[in-house]
């Protein structure tokens, strides 16, 4: 027990603060050196349709665009720079179960069980397409691994697996009471780098001609005549046909005709130094993403050596959306010597990041304002990745004619938007977790 003490009482290393680390490695520029203004060499003052936002859900979304109009003029206004806000400092995880809310009554509700399923597949289908269209975005096969780390999470990921198989959904429940994780569900999905593929994204919508603006920050959007005025800060103006807000947590900094039914949530992640082959050893393999099921709910990843770390969220937070206070690094490295036991691993890179979450956390997809030209296009929560992949579709063919003409899509969207918090299905949920507690004939094996 001493020699544990001594070994806790250790100083560990400051890690850099300020970028993520994908964001790093892939030379995005500091906070504080982010330009004020944008260049004014070809800029339009008229455009077909304008997106605020260029993080993933914006640049799907002008992609979407490009494709179903050739010949449009689309704009993406950025603030910073692309990628700066949770499209850049995730874990990366191309989500296989991006609806959580849906898990919990898919067993009643058909639609639910289908959009479940549909979702799954298209999260297979959207990392393909990334591998093809945006090749530099490091998509990799992996697994995720979700944990249960006691014997009510245990019942309860059972129940999920039991969910996963009647939406037919690929898994592998595991069970061990005497194991440091009673219960593990396996569901095979995809990891990117997340930031590399904000990049790609940017090159793709490049190379279909959307002019891609960074250091744009948008002051206001309103009604304007036959269309929709976009205001910048610096006082410039573009006049669209539509316009798309994909700016999730940052929507509430512009005046909108109405603001987003979502709040925002802070989280913080780290990043190791490079691992030595004993300590990879000690970790689950190589190709699995982890999700803890406990009081923190964190996950890891390892990328190029290295374990990429978080998993805290707070309603509540202090300085600038990059600061990590050092109470919050000191439970998160607290929280990753629990992960691996006796590894006392460091941060090497540490970061905070905001993201948008809905009462459901699905998106919020819809047009607002006098003409309906105004789409919403936020609120990706935690599964962002994916979401924003499989939705972007949506967004422009409301921002196009006002409506959805894929039928699978308009299906969706319908789901989305009847889906309301699941009071009965959570307590039918509850009920059977507890009978599957109090019978254990009952578990799966």
């Amino acid at each position: 027990m001493l020699s544990w003490l001594s070994r806790r009482a250790a100083p560990r290393s400051r890690p850099a603060l300020g970028r993520s680390y994908w964001q790093r490695s892939n030379g995005a520029p500091e906070p504080g050196e982010i330009a004020t203004a944008a260049g004014r060499a070809g800029w339009r003052s008229k455009v077909d349709y304008a997106v605020v936002g260029g993080g993933l859900a914006g640049l799907m979304t002008a992609i979407r665009l490009a494709e179903a109009e050739p010949t449009a003029d689309i704009v993406v206004l950025e603030a910073h720079f692309v990628g700066f806000g949770a499209s850049g400092r995730n874990a990366g995880l191309v989500s296989p179960l991006p609806a959580p809310v849906w898990m919990v009554n898919a067993d009643s509700d058909r639609e639910h069980a289908w959009a479940l399923a549909r979702m799954n597949k298209g999260t297979h289908l959207a990392a393909k397409w990334l591998a093809e269209h945006a090749p530099g975005s490091e998509v990799r096969p992996a697994t995720l691994r979700i944990e249960a780390t006691g014997k009510i999470t245990a019942a309860g990921l059972a129940r999920v697996a039991e969910v996963l198989e009647i939406c037919r959904i690929d898994n592998v429940l595991t069970r061990d009471p005497s194991a440091r994780a009673p219960a593990v569900v396996e569901v095979p999905t995809h990891t990117v780098d997340p930031f590399a593929t904000v990049l790609g994204l940017t090159a793709r919508a490049r190379r279909l001609g959307v002019d891609v603006r960074e250091s744009a920050p948008v002051q206001r959007v309103e009604d304007g005549l036959r269309g929709v005025d976009v205001t910048l800060e610096d006082g410039r103006t573009v006049h669209a046909r539509a316009v798309v807000i994909a700016t999730n947590a940052y929507t509430d900094s512009l005046q909108l005709p109405a603001q987003a039914r979502a709040k925002v949530m802070h989280n913080y992640m780290l990043a190791t130094p490079e691992l030595s082959d004993e300590m990879l050893a000690r970790l689950p393999g190589r190709a699995s993403f982890v999700v803890e099921i406990n009081s923190a709910y964190v996950f890891y990843r390892l990328h190029a050596r290295r374990l990429i770390y978080g998993g805290i969220d707070k309603l509540a937070h202090r300085g600038d959306d990059f600061t990590v206070p050092d109470a919050v690094l000191a439970q998160l490295e607290q929280l990753m010597d629990q992960s691996v036991p006796g590894s006392r691993l460091e941060a090497a890179h540490a970061w905070g990041g905001k993201y948008h979450v809905t009462r459901t956390e699905l998106p919020q997809i819809e047009r607002t304002g006098r003409s309906g030209a105004i789409v919403m296009n936020v609120g990706y929560g935690g599964t962002g990745v994916a979401l924003t992949m499989l939705c972007a579709g949506m967004a422009a063919g409301l921002a196009r004619t006002g409506k959805v003409e894929d039928p699978d899509d308009r299906r969706l969207l319908t789901a989305i938007e009847r889906t309301r918090l699941p009071v009965k299905a959570g307590l039918r949920f509850a009920t059977r977790v507890a009978a599957d507690l109090t019978l254990p004939s009952r578990r799966r094996d």
